[in-house]
């Protein structure tokens, strides 16, 4: 073994290279219809077009994917892996470890994010969220007081710490039910309320039952436990949190995570014998203790890697809690191949193995440190007593038994819980115990086993490790964490007696499992457990030692074997213990009585005064381990876990007081009397006196459990102040509104006396500066210290508004009062701005339609519980509907593009119908937004063409004869009139739109390309096409022309000329470069899709059997098959006639080229190019004069400015950069291309398009 902080390898450039396979042309530069809307995609060599399918993530759920893949919502991407990694390497120039891929690919915003290791935050956006049954009861108590209708994350609640050890499995847990019937009965209406999997009592510790059912290699995971890290073991980065960054991810906000560093350890040889994965753990713990890790991923990698079961990679990613590290992760492997296929999870497994690329390390990527292992020469270790980093190899055990005094006597051996309770470590538990039941002998000590999941428990009872075990012995526990969260009751000993336990599970602080603080708890691997059980003594050793069979004959226990994986090659599930979120939610009743004792409805907590905080009373110094067990401990406590005053009677119990050594005996400063912590802290809150804690190294490691953040909090704490915090405490009480300081001398811990009073300087607050702690002791002089912190802006705010739930309320009610325009982009001049122009104006007045990626996640109907691909489903087939009734009245593309926008604005506003939930249904919107558009744009038509334009695009019927005798005249008639107040009301009467098309073609004009036909159509249908998406809602009318600008010279194959100045064209007309080109991929991704329904397609509207557009409830909300014909690529909306003279004279589009040919220009197909360039579009109607004119390359040409005419330019700025501006984009083979310019690219590279051919086709 060797430990170094050297990197892991030298950079391999290679990795930034991209291959790219052959692409199908996009429907702008497409020969045919039939050639249109086919995918466009640019790839790496690494990833195939078997990456092309959805993939569900798990087999519990439906509509979640494996994001090796964008899945499409609202109209954004939202996912897959290798185009996220394309824009990290591009940025950070070198390769990745594995943890970099899995956390960067989840990143909110990877253009822009901030990434360096141990500095950054991070906003991340995890695949899962999974809960425990004693901390869920807060998390979903935080979640009911946001008011959403349901969580936007998957998330699951798992029935395993509320289960206390008696006397065996079936009567314990028949006991916890009748126990914790209340709790029970909350976590599941509130499951079923709010759209979260609910694991019964019995169902198995929630560690494993993720890796059983929801762990895939490449996800991103928060658990509100501290062990959540276990689905490392199937490549997942899986964190725990507290409850309040669980409610942030369940309410659809990003998860902030400072950007760990990474440990990198790697493993060489192969375990053999009595070592396990455990004993790799152990060891690393012995090296890092428990503080070596904070703030960092443990990395594993090698070749020691491919050698281990799944389940054993996951025990050691489990105790990496232990150390203190974020999360810990294991590559891709065969293992994890072999466990997702025996647990049903095939599909998985082979998506997983043809994207495993990605799912390990790049060559030569580099670790913060990095240790090496060679696990041919490991040997067995135990850990303990008092804390998991004393590591002892198994041959120096026995000198450290004696050498410590430790009591030798082995009382209580107990193997499974979430860390080793696997089928592997069954059943090589199992055959130890067979060997010793041949050789007459049994458990000498007390012996017990805990099953980590009913499948588990099941398979082994199938396969007879079950029966072995209790015939050797054991007392088989039920499904749940037990003994390991101190949930046991012993009786075997008396408390404060010193006796020794032994232990497979991952946590052995002081009274941690039994509540005996004289307890000497070891841990090991399960092996060992039952070695040193058949013995009795904790000085055994199996490799060397020898036992005494019945006869008195010495013998020596033969080293285990067992499958890693049934034999049978499945798991048997046992019971079902699963209750799924019913589909009508509606009727769900969540109650809290206000007189119970298990639950209590939270109540904010107050906001800071925006004072300095002075003469407060210091509550209790706590003097060496302080662990979140001794804040709040478990056990008996667990059962007011959902009762915040009364749970609140625990904190800090377990920490020794400096003053006088013991626990939970604390002075009064003003009365000097002695009292438990509880009350101590109690009296002062009753007087109104804020107060702090002095804390030690590592103050708060262990468990996740936010309740040690909230007790303080409730009871009227102010600051805790320590030498170091452990990360999730820290980060919870930064959520709960305390301060969590750290002296930045950590020697100053020594000169605080408990009886001191100190002032807190909160008015200097602020991000990266120090403030001071004044000092004031009793018999002295004042003195100031100063202490550090981690706030960021964020978090300051937390503080500030009481906490982290007071600020989203905040940011919530702020958002419905209309009162601030956060997260909104804001085009234009600033409100009360005078001197305004009117089209100035109507783009100050557009800013409060535009909206960020994460609020088009939390549009009405998607909080109304619409499923977000069948929101923008919905949205795309009212535009077609919008698209086919203007056909029928012959209206003007503007029109058309103005109804369009309506519709998209008024759908974040109001709800379309879900379940039986009321709501507006998409077409009758569509029909009444067409309504007012025609009056807004002065292209007024009949009410009566309007309504029989729209019973026959309703009915599929263009000839279908209707009139006044018609009822479904008067259902059209009565419909759009009501919901023309409706959406007036909606629309805030801000019905002037600044359109794109005037916008772009404007700037055509001033380059003097207007009458280039390829930019022209490129362009054109590029807006045409963009009313399928939310591109509308998501930019402003001069960012989406500009985004159709830049695509459209790039396909065109034409440069535009910098100014005098040397600048760009987008940075002349001032346009942002990252938002056109987000623009561009957002559309990209409309082409791309073939199951995305096209402005105007084909049999793209497809009448809902069974749905009336008039009911305010509707039945199936699945997607309609689309049915498409060769002819159906068209975007017909785009060949829309623009020949209706309006009062407000013709648009300046039409003035060079005619509505004829601009309404030609507007095709989807839009280029005349082809691949051989030599063929041209095919139209429907016959071409109009205009069209007949064909002009030769030579007139073409003669139009343009010199330094358009060549795409060889030296001013390269044809929609991707060039020149010598800081912010182009550079080209050629060495350069970095980013994902626009690389989609295009590839769309002039394989059609063999140029410029020539363009103007010969002109």
């Amino acid at each position: 073994m060797m430990l170094s902080s050297r990197s892991a390898g030298r950079l391999a450039p290679r990795l930034h290279a991209t291959v790219r396979r052959p692409h199908t042309l996009p429907p702008c530069i497409s020969l045919t219809r039939e050639q249109q809307f086919r995918p466009l995609r640019a790839s790496y060599a690494t990833v195939s077009d078997f990456l092309d399918k959805k993939v569900e993530m798990t087999n519990w759920e439906k509509g979640h994917y494996v994001p090796y893949k964008y899945v499409h919502a609202a109209g954004l991407r939202c996912g897959k892996m290798s185009e996220t990694l394309a824009i990290i390497r591009r940025r950070l120039a070198r390769p990745l470890t594995y943890a970099e891929k899995v956390l960067y690919s989840h990143l909110d915003d990877p253009e822009n994010q901030d990434i360096e290791r141990g500095v950054s935050y991070l906003k991340l956006r995890p695949d899962r969220v999974a809960c425990q049954d004693a901390t869920a009861q807060m998390a979903i108590l935080q979640f009911m007081s946001a008011g959403m209708p349901s969580v936007a994350t998957p998330t699951t609640v798992h029935c395993d710490h509320l289960i206390e050890a008696q006397v065996g499995g079936e009567k314990d847990l028949a006991r916890a039910q009748d126990i914790n019937r209340e709790v029970y009965s909350f976590l599941s209406t509130a499951c079923a309320k709010y759209n979260i999997g609910f694991w019964r009592p019995g169902s198995g510790i929630i560690h494993q039952i993720i890796l059983e059912n929801y762990a895939f290699p490449g996800g991103l995971m928060i658990g509100t436990d501290s062990h959540t890290p276990n689905a490392g073991g199937l490549g997942m980065a899986a964190i725990g949190v507290g409850g309040a960054d669980a409610v942030d991810v369940m309410a659809n906000l990003p998860w902030e995570l400072k950007a760990p560093k990474v440990i990198g350890v790697k493993l060489t040889g192969a375990l053999s014998g009595w070592t396990t994965p455990k004993d790799i753990i152990l060891k690393v713990a012995g090296i890092l203790t428990v503080k070596g890790g904070t703030g960092a991923i443990v990395e594993y990698h090698g070749p020691g890697v491919h050698t281990m079961s799944c389940t054993g990679m996951a025990t050691i990613t489990n105790m990496g809690a232990e150390i203190g590290a974020t999360t810990s992760i294991f590559p891709m492997s065969d293992g994890m191949y072999n466990y997702l296929t025996a647990t049903k999870r095939k599909h998985i497994a082979d998506f997983a193995r043809e994207f495993q690329y990605e799912l390990k390390e790049d060559e030569g990527a580099e670790y913060d440190q990095l240790i090496e292992i060679n696990l041919s020469e490991l040997e067995p270790h135990i850990n303990g007593p008092f804390t998991p980093d004393l590591a002892t190899p198994i041959s120096k055990f026995k000198d450290a038994v004696l050498e410590n005094k430790w009591p030798e006597e082995l009382k209580v051996g107990l193997i499974g819980s979430c860390t080793n309770s696997s089928y592997e470590d069954m059943s090589r538990a199992a055959s130890i115990a067979e060997d010793a039941m041949a050789h007459g002998l049994k458990a000498k000590a007390l012996f017990t086993v805990t099953p980590g999941s009913e499948q588990t428990r099941a398979t082994i009872e199938r396969d007879g490790q079950l029966k072995t075990l209790e015939d050797f012995g054991g007392i088989i526990l039920a499904n749940a964490c037990g003994p390991c969260i101190g949930q046991w009751d012993r009786r075997d000993v008396k408390k404060g007696t010193p006796n020794s336990i032994l232990s497979s599970y991952n946590r052995n602080f002081t009274g941690r499992n039994d509540a005996n603080p004289a307890t000497h708890s070891f841990v090991t691997s399960p092996d060992l457990v039952v070695a040193l059980t058949i013995a009795g003594d904790l000085k055994f050793n199996p490799l060397t030692d020898t036992l005494k069979d019945k006869d008195g004959k010495e013998f020596k226990l033969k080293p285990p074997s067992g499958d890693g994986l049934p034999r049978r090659g499945d798991f048997d599930p046992g019971r079902d213990t699963y209750q799924a979120p019913p589909q009508e939610r509606a009727s769900v009743q969540v109650e809290v009585s206000p007189t119970s004792d298990r639950l209590q409805i939270l109540q904010p907590f107050e906001p800071w005064d925006g004072k300095d905080q002075l003469d407060l009373p210091i509550l209790i110094k706590a003097k060496g381990k302080t662990t979140t067990d001794h804040i709040s401990m478990a056990g008996p406590w667990l059962k007011y876990r959902g009762h915040l005053d009364n749970i609140s009677n625990n904190m800090l119990i377990g920490a020794i007081n400096a003053a006088n050594g013991e626990a939970n005996k604390v002075v009064h400063f003003k009365t000097g009397e002695w009292d438990a912590v509880p009350a101590t802290a109690r009296a002062y809150k009753k007087e109104g006196i804020k107060w702090v804690v002095i804390g030690d190294w590592n103050y708060g490691e262990g468990s996740s459990r936010e309740h040690a953040a909230l007790e303080p909090r409730h009871l009227g704490g102010l600051a805790i102040v320590t030498r170091s915090f452990a990360r999730i405490h820290e980060t919870n009480l930064k959520k709960q509104g305390m301060l969590p300081l750290t002296f930045s001398d950590p020697e100053d811990y020594e000169k605080i006396n408990p009886d001191d009073k100190v002032d807190i300087l909160a008015t200097q607050l602020a991000v990266g500066k120090p403030i001071t702690m004044r000092v004031h002791p009793k018999d002295g002089k004042t003195w100031d210290c100063e202490l550090s912190h981690t706030f960021n802006e964020g978090q300051l705010e937390w503080f500030k508004n009481g906490s982290a739930l007071n600020t989203m309320a905040k940011k919530a009610a702020e958002r419905a009062a209309g009162k601030q325009n956060e997260g909104w982009i804001v085009d234009g001049r600033a409100r009360g701005d005078e001197d305004e122009d009117e089209q100035e104006a109507i783009g100050r007045c557009s800013s409060q339609w535009l909206f960020t990626p994460a609020e088009m996640m939390r549009t009405p109907s998607i909080l109304a519980g619409m499923p977000a691909q069948q929101e923008v489903a919905n949205r795309q087939k009212g535009v077609n509907f919008i698209t086919q009734v203007g056909i029928m009245l012959k209206l003007p593309q503007l029109t058309l593009a103005t109804a369009a926008v309506y519709l998209h604005r008024f759908f974040m506003r109001h709800a379309m119908p879900v379940g039986n939930k009321p709501g507006l249904h998409h077409y009758s919107i569509a029909a009444t937004a067409l309504f007012l558009a025609t009056k807004v744009e002065e292209n007024c038509r009949k009410m009566k063409e309007l309504i029989v334009a729209c019973c026959r695009v309703a009915q599929k019927q263009p000839n279908l004869v209707v009139d006044e005798q018609n009822k479904e005249y008067w259902k059209w008639r009565d419909t759009i009139l009501h919901n023309e107040d409706v959406l007036l009301e909606a629309l805030c009467f801000d019905l002037q739109l600044e359109q794109p098309y005037r916008i772009l073609f404007g700037w055509m004009q001033y380059y003097g390309v207007e009458t280039h036909k390829v930019l022209r159509n490129t362009s054109w249908a590029f807006l045409n096409d963009s009313h399928v998406t939310t591109l509308c809602v998501l930019h402003s009318p001069r960012t989406i022309a500009g985004a159709a600008l830049y695509a459209g010279v790039r396909l065109a194959g034409i440069t535009l000329p910098d100014d005098e100045s040397g600048r760009p064209w987008w940075e002349y007309l001032d346009l942002d470069i990252l938002e056109l080109q987000r623009a561009c991929n957002l559309m990209f991704e409309v082409y791309e899709n073939p199951h995305l329904p096209r402005v105007g397609q084909k049999e793209a509207y497809i009448r809902e059997e069974g749905t009336s557009v008039f009911d305010k409830t509707r039945g199936d909300l699945s997607p309609p098959r689309l049915d498409r014909s060769p002819e159906g690529g068209r975007s017909v909306r785009s060949i829309v006639s623009t020949q209706t003279t309006t009062k407000r004279g013709r648009d300046e589009m039409d003035r060079d080229g005619g509505s004829d040919e601009w309404s030609t220009a507007g095709r989807t197909a839009a280029a005349t190019a082809t691949a051989n360039s030599s063929q041209t579009l095919q139209n429907e109607a016959p071409p109009s004069p205009k069209k007949q004119r064909r002009y030769s390359t030579e007139h073409a040409q003669s139009r343009l400015p010199a330094a358009i005419l060549s795409p060889n330019s030296n001013n390269n700025n044809n929609g991707g950069g060039g020149g010598s501006s800081s912010s182009r984009i550079p080209h050629g083979a060495d350069a970095t291309i980013d994902d626009v310019q690389a989609r295009i690219d590839d769309i002039v590279n394989r059609s063999s398009y140029s410029a020539a051919s363009a103007a010969s086709t002109a």
